[in-house]
């Protein structure tokens, strides 16, 4: 087998991220890794539900501020013990331009773009990103780790489900 050209790597590394939509990133929520145990911070985090193998929960040290706007809610979602997703909650949706542009700031463009149902996705290679918002009630910002979200579809588990 022939090793690729340092300059082939770059391309094809370039095209890789260009593919995934998303730039830097992140490996946790808030200093929670993707897949930490719940046994690891549960005494850090307060429960906001909990039923079956999977809860949500938030953490009463938590600051509630996200790109430079107040949010309502901050919340952690475990799954099979595992940490799926961290979610901000806004309350109205006049936020909504600044939280993607935060977003598109740190991360690059959106994969997908649907402004007229305020939805707006990043994905990268290990975890996504989506922000959806209704009229008027509220914005909801989710980082998920997307093999913890398969593995949670494949037991028969879906987002409306779990909110």
């Amino acid at each position: 087998m022939m090793p690729i050209p340092a300059a082939l790597a770059v391309t094809l590394t370039s095209m890789f991220t260009l593919a995934h939509g998303m730039q830097n990133e992140p490996t946790d929520f808030l200093g929670i890794a993707w897949g930490r145990a719940l046994s690891e911070v549960r005494a850090d985090l307060k429960p906001i539900s909990e039923e079956g193998d999977s809860g949500h929960y938030r953490r009463l040290a938590d600051r509630p501020f996200y790109a430079g706007i107040e949010v309502r809610r901050i919340s952690y979602y475990f799954y099979q013990g595992q940490f799926t997703s961290g979610t901000f909650l806004t309350v109205g949706s006049n936020d909504l331009k600044t939280i993607v542009s935060h977003l598109t700031d740190r991360y690059g463009a959106p994969k997908v773009v649907n402004p007229r149902h305020r939805v707006y996705a990043w994905e990268g290679a290990r975890m996504g990103i989506t922000v959806s918002c209704d009229i008027t009630i509220s914005c909801y910002t989710e980082f998920y780790d997307i093999a913890l979200r398969l593995k949670e579809q494949a037991n028969g588990t879906t987002v409306e489900d779990r909110d």
